[in-house]
């Protein structure tokens, strides 16, 4: 009789075991899902800021000098991180195309042409920082990276 109490203790001694290590295990998982989230949540972020900045830099009178490194920098960083975003998934051409348009700006002989076409640019990346899973707006600056490339 002894032996079976003992037995059975040791049964709810390792079931308490049990139960409060899969206790920890899913405040562990809520915890990493939830450091997951934060962190794409600041990709995201960054992103969209560095969409803006670029914006910013079309409202310069003048798009050359440090500006146009700085607009480039936005960019170039915008590109880097959109991979990485959420709205990759839903918009496949958002690293690509960002890419390819930093490439154009970075080879342009010609900066006015980003200067004559500075309100259409708004418009693009104004568009893509409000929603930036819209692949209409991608193909927009698709479209006009391929302008600029065959001016």
């Amino acid at each position: 009789m002894r032996k079976r109490k003992f037995i059975f203790s040791l049964y709810i001694i390792l079931l308490i075991l049990l139960a409060s290590y899969i206790v920890s295990i899913k405040i562990n998982d809520t915890n990493q899902q939830s450091r997951i989230n934060e962190i794409q949540k600041n990709i995201n972020d960054t992103f969209l800021y560095q969409i803006s900045q670029f914006n910013t830099c079309l409202n310069i009178q003048t798009f050359e000098g440090e500006d146009y490194k700085k607009c480039l920098s936005s960019v170039s960083t915008a590109s880097t991180l959109s991979n990485l975003t959420s709205f990759e998934k839903n918009n496949d051409l958002l690293d690509v195309t960002l890419n390819k348009f930093y490439i154009a700006l970075l080879n342009l002989k010609d900066v006015s042409i980003i200067n004559k076409n500075s309100s259409t640019l708004a418009d693009i990346f104004s568009a893509m920082h409000n929603n930036p899973e819209e692949e209409k707006v991608t193909n927009s600056l698709l479209e006009f990276t391929n302008n600029i490339t065959n001016y």
